[in-house]
């Protein structure tokens, strides 16, 4: 979207259907008809979700009762995410945006059937999009509006002739490293101690380790052989030798080799998250009945057993540094309890949607959770009483709906606070004040995970774009 307005010139040359916070509703799609109508130019971006939209389905087939009007409309399909297209769309010429094709390949492309002129000619396209911008001028990005607007806004686009190979560059801070080793979400990712590999796991079902610094793949491991079981959750032993990971059981991996050593449980037991305690003598994990359970790798049977979420699924805990407590986050609460007895702490309420993430402070203070419900709420963390709210991912989706905030991570130094979620960016923030200190837009699709390095000056964050990228954090 930025793209295409750095081309223009003039921001009013492009609209599209989420504009100015726009969601479902009557108010919503009287603007839709009123754009849809009175210019010339829909491009209709093509994911699996936009094509089972029927707010999406309705402006198609509005676009295509204006084309076949004397007033025409040129509709241009992008593919945005596989899918199957609806017939109509498909005779038409499509831009597609799917990896291998670079981007700036695709968005050349897109430009030339925006601004369809001979190839001898060298005027700039900002120049030529400036000039028809009168005609040319309704972008309507659907459905998850979020996630297209990102794969454009993210790359500001360095404007020259039509054709030419301009590389984009990310806003604000740029990747060091963008792994594309995996063929689904990015669901895990765990630094080494050391600071040098990162482990990341993908819904395809692979653990791969890889380099942090260049991102050459050292081995890819599929804990299920042929079968396709997605891998939820990664961790690294304290010691480097050994990774956790969650795949149904729990495996335990040689971390040099990436040679299977133990494997734990039914996979019907269902575990989604694994995690080491600070010294390596324990792994808390869960089941799918809402038990959580304090597991010795060394004599491979359970120290304790908690069952106080009875039928509801936990969705992530993390260990105090000191190794004496673990807060679980499931439903909508945050349970602090004792790593030794199971007893209950304290409870953290408070959130109107689920928690999907929790994460200890360094000082074992507080405590930050991230949500469903679109925000990050801090902890004290002996009292379970909220200290503040971050409102920062805190807006509405295509459909009304709010962005959910799905990872949070505390910074080593326990400064800042990372947290990522459906609105495709990472936001660091001050753990003190909640105040904004860097937005990171290099993802074109949701954020699910987030690790910081060892030594708290780099981020590596995991995506359902299939990426891991590595960013120096501000």
């Amino acid at each position: 979207m930025q793209d295409l307005r750095q081309c223009a010139g003039v921001e009013s040359a492009v609209w599209y259907d989420a504009s100015g916070g726009l969601h479902g509703g009557m108010a919503w799609w009287r603007k839709i008809v009123e754009e849809l109508t009175s210019r010339e130019a829909f491009i209709v971006v093509l994911s699996p979700d936009s094509m089972t939209s029927p707010w999406v389905n309705d402006e198609i087939d509005l676009a295509w009762k204006q084309k076949n009007s004397p007033a025409g409309m040129h509709i241009i399909p992008v593919v945005y995410r596989p899918c199957e297209i609806r017939k109509d769309l498909s005779i038409l010429p499509l831009v597609s945006f799917l990896p291998p094709k670079p981007y700036e390949t695709a968005f050349n492309e897109l430009l030339s059937m925006l601004l369809p002129v001979p190839a001898q000619k060298t005027t700039s396209a900002r120049h030529l999009f400036s000039r028809r911008s009168a005609l040319i001028s309704l972008i309507a990005i659907v459905p998850a509006a979020a996630g297209a607007v990102a794969l454009l806004r993210t790359h500001p686009w360095t404007a020259g002739p039509v054709g030419s190979a301009t590389a984009p560059a990310i806003q604000g801070e740029a990747a060091d490293v963008i792994y594309s080793g995996h063929a689904e979400t990015v669901d895990s990712v765990a630094w080494s101690p050391d600071g040098k590999r990162i482990a990341s796991a993908g819904s395809e079902g692979t653990v791969q380790v890889w380099d942090a610094a260049t991102g050459h793949r050292f081995y890819s491991y599929n804990p299920s052989g042929n079968i396709s079981i997605a891998v939820s959750r990664i961790a690294w032993s304290p010691d480097g030798t050994r990774i956790a990971l969650a795949a149904d059981v729990v495996q335990l991996l040689d971390a040099a080799t990436g040679k299977e050593m133990f494997t734990s449980g039914d996979p019907a037991a269902g575990v989604k998250f694994v995690a080491w305690s600070p010294d390596g003598t324990r792994i808390v994990f869960n089941k799918v009945d809402g038990s959580v359970h304090i597991w010795s790798p060394s004599t491979k049977k359970d120290i304790v057993t908690y069952n106080t979420h009875q039928q509801y699924e936990v969705f992530d805990s993390a260990w105090s540094l000191d190794g004496t407590q673990i807060a679980t986050a499931n439903a909508h609460n945050v349970l602090v309890w004792s790593a030794t007895t199971g007893d209950i702490i304290a409870t953290c309420r408070g959130h109107s949607g689920n928690v999907d993430g929790v994460t200890w402070s360094p000082d074992g203070l507080r405590i930050a959770s991230a949500s469903e419900d679109g925000t990050v709420r801090l902890w004290d963390a002996a009292s379970g009483k909220q200290i503040f709210i971050y409102n920062g991912h805190h807006q509405l989706d295509y459909y009304g709906l709010p962005r959910m905030v799905v990872a949070v991570a505390w910074q080593p130094k326990g400064k800042r606070i990372a947290s990522g979620g459906t609105d495709d960016t990472v936001q660091v923030w001050d753990a003190v004040n909640g105040g904004h200190v860097f937005t990171y837009l290099g993802h074109s699709d949701n954020v699910s995970t987030i690790a910081w390095s060892p030594d708290g000056k780099r981020i590596a964050s995991g995506s359902r774009d299939r990426t891991v990228q590595v960013w120096k954090a501000k």
